[in-house]
Protein backbone atom coordinates (compact mmCIF):
# COMPACT_ATOMS: atom_id res chain seq x y z
CA UNK A 1 0.00 0.00 0.00
CA UNK A 2 1.27 3.46 -0.87
CA UNK A 3 0.46 6.69 0.92
CA UNK A 4 1.42 9.88 -0.89
CA UNK A 5 0.32 13.47 -1.24
CA UNK A 6 -1.09 15.05 -4.37
CA UNK A 7 -0.40 18.76 -4.62
CA UNK A 8 -1.61 21.47 -6.95
CA UNK A 9 -1.93 25.26 -6.86
CA UNK A 10 -4.88 25.08 -4.47
CA UNK A 11 -3.70 22.61 -1.88
CA UNK A 12 -2.69 19.10 -0.94
CA UNK A 13 -4.65 15.89 -0.43
CA UNK A 14 -3.53 12.60 1.08
CA UNK A 15 -3.85 9.68 -1.35
CA UNK A 16 -3.94 6.00 -0.49
CA UNK A 17 -3.28 3.42 -3.20
CA UNK A 18 -4.07 -0.18 -2.37
CA UNK A 19 -1.33 -2.82 -2.86
CA UNK A 20 -2.48 -3.86 -6.35
CA UNK A 21 -2.63 -0.25 -7.57
CA UNK A 22 0.70 0.51 -5.90
CA UNK A 23 2.43 -2.51 -7.45
CA UNK A 24 1.12 -1.70 -10.95
CA UNK A 25 2.16 1.97 -10.72
CA UNK A 26 5.19 2.18 -8.44
CA UNK A 27 7.34 3.64 -11.21
CA UNK A 28 4.99 6.59 -11.85
CA UNK A 29 4.42 7.62 -8.23
CA UNK A 30 7.41 9.92 -8.02
CA UNK A 31 7.97 13.49 -6.96
CA UNK A 32 6.81 15.98 -9.59
CA UNK A 33 5.24 13.30 -11.80
CA UNK A 34 2.08 14.35 -13.61
CA UNK A 35 -0.70 11.81 -13.21
CA UNK A 36 -4.46 11.48 -13.37
CA UNK A 37 -5.89 9.74 -10.32
CA UNK A 38 -9.24 7.97 -10.28
CA UNK A 39 -10.82 6.89 -7.05
CA UNK A 40 -13.18 7.72 -4.20
CA UNK A 41 -13.04 10.55 -1.71
CA UNK A 42 -13.18 9.58 1.94
CA UNK A 43 -14.19 12.52 4.10
CA UNK A 44 -15.41 12.92 7.65
CA UNK A 45 -15.71 15.72 10.20
CA UNK A 46 -12.79 14.54 12.31
CA UNK A 47 -9.94 14.73 9.80
CA UNK A 48 -9.03 15.99 6.32
CA UNK A 49 -10.35 14.13 3.30
CA UNK A 50 -8.41 11.41 1.57
CA UNK A 51 -8.45 10.04 -1.96
CA UNK A 52 -8.70 6.25 -2.10
CA UNK A 53 -6.92 5.63 -5.41
CA UNK A 54 -8.26 2.96 -7.76
CA UNK A 55 -6.31 3.90 -10.88
CA UNK A 56 -3.21 5.95 -11.74
CA UNK A 57 -2.66 7.15 -15.30
CA UNK A 58 0.49 9.05 -16.32
CA UNK A 59 -0.34 12.16 -18.36
CA UNK A 60 1.74 10.89 -21.28
CA UNK A 61 -0.60 7.88 -21.52
CA UNK A 62 -3.73 10.02 -21.81
CA UNK A 63 -3.25 11.02 -25.41
CA UNK A 64 -3.88 14.35 -27.00
CA UNK A 65 -5.61 15.81 -30.02
CA UNK A 66 -4.26 16.07 -33.54
CA UNK A 67 -5.97 18.88 -35.46
CA UNK A 68 -5.92 18.82 -39.24
CA UNK A 69 -7.32 21.94 -40.88
CA UNK A 70 -8.83 22.16 -44.34
CA UNK A 71 -10.06 25.32 -46.03
CA UNK A 72 -13.55 23.93 -46.59
CA UNK A 73 -15.59 20.73 -46.96
CA UNK A 74 -14.78 20.48 -50.65
CA UNK A 75 -11.00 20.50 -50.09
CA UNK A 76 -11.42 17.95 -47.28
CA UNK A 77 -13.43 15.62 -49.52
CA UNK A 78 -10.77 15.90 -52.24
CA UNK A 79 -8.02 14.80 -49.84
CA UNK A 80 -9.99 12.52 -47.51
CA UNK A 81 -8.83 9.19 -48.97
CA UNK A 82 -5.20 10.29 -48.99
CA UNK A 83 -5.50 11.43 -45.37
CA UNK A 84 -7.09 8.13 -44.33
CA UNK A 85 -4.26 6.28 -46.03
CA UNK A 86 -1.63 8.32 -44.15
CA UNK A 87 -3.36 7.83 -40.80
CA UNK A 88 -4.12 4.13 -41.29
CA UNK A 89 -0.57 3.01 -40.43
CA UNK A 90 -0.47 4.83 -37.11
CA UNK A 91 -2.12 3.47 -33.97
CA UNK A 92 -2.13 5.32 -30.69
CA UNK A 93 -4.14 7.30 -28.17
CA UNK A 94 -4.27 10.65 -29.91
CA UNK A 95 -7.64 11.53 -31.36
CA UNK A 96 -7.89 13.11 -34.78
CA UNK A 97 -10.00 16.22 -35.27
CA UNK A 98 -10.72 17.58 -38.73
CA UNK A 99 -11.39 21.33 -38.77
CA UNK A 100 -13.13 23.01 -41.70
CA UNK A 101 -12.07 26.65 -41.72
CA UNK A 102 -14.76 28.17 -43.96
CA UNK A 103 -17.62 26.32 -42.25
CA UNK A 104 -16.12 26.71 -38.76
CA UNK A 105 -16.95 23.07 -38.05
CA UNK A 106 -15.00 20.16 -36.71
CA UNK A 107 -15.32 16.42 -37.05
CA UNK A 108 -13.84 14.12 -34.41
CA UNK A 109 -12.86 10.80 -35.95
CA UNK A 110 -13.95 7.66 -34.06
CA UNK A 111 -11.62 6.19 -31.40
CA UNK A 112 -10.79 3.33 -33.76
CA UNK A 113 -9.02 5.94 -35.91
CA UNK A 114 -6.81 7.31 -33.09
CA UNK A 115 -3.15 7.73 -34.01
CA UNK A 116 0.23 8.17 -32.42
CA UNK A 117 1.10 11.77 -33.28
CA UNK A 118 4.86 11.26 -33.20
CA UNK A 119 7.48 13.26 -35.09
CA UNK A 120 7.33 10.96 -38.11
CA UNK A 121 3.57 11.25 -38.61
CA UNK A 122 3.57 14.98 -37.87
CA UNK A 123 6.34 15.49 -40.45
CA UNK A 124 4.45 13.56 -43.12
CA UNK A 125 1.21 15.47 -42.47
CA UNK A 126 2.92 18.87 -42.39
CA UNK A 127 4.74 18.15 -45.64
CA UNK A 128 1.54 17.08 -47.38
CA UNK A 129 -1.06 19.48 -45.93
CA UNK A 130 1.10 22.40 -44.80
CA UNK A 131 2.70 23.07 -41.45
CA UNK A 132 0.14 25.76 -40.61
CA UNK A 133 -2.68 23.20 -40.99
CA UNK A 134 -1.38 20.58 -38.55
CA UNK A 135 -1.41 21.10 -34.80
CA UNK A 136 -1.00 18.75 -31.84
CA UNK A 137 -2.43 19.62 -28.44
CA UNK A 138 -1.28 17.28 -25.70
Amino acid sequence: MAVFFLEDMLGTVECIAWPRVDAENASVITEDSKVLLKGRVKADDEKDGQLMVDEIIPFEDLGGSLYIRFEDMESYREKEEELKSLLRNSEGRDRVIIFLNKEKKQKILPESRNVKADEELMGILKARFGEENIKYVG
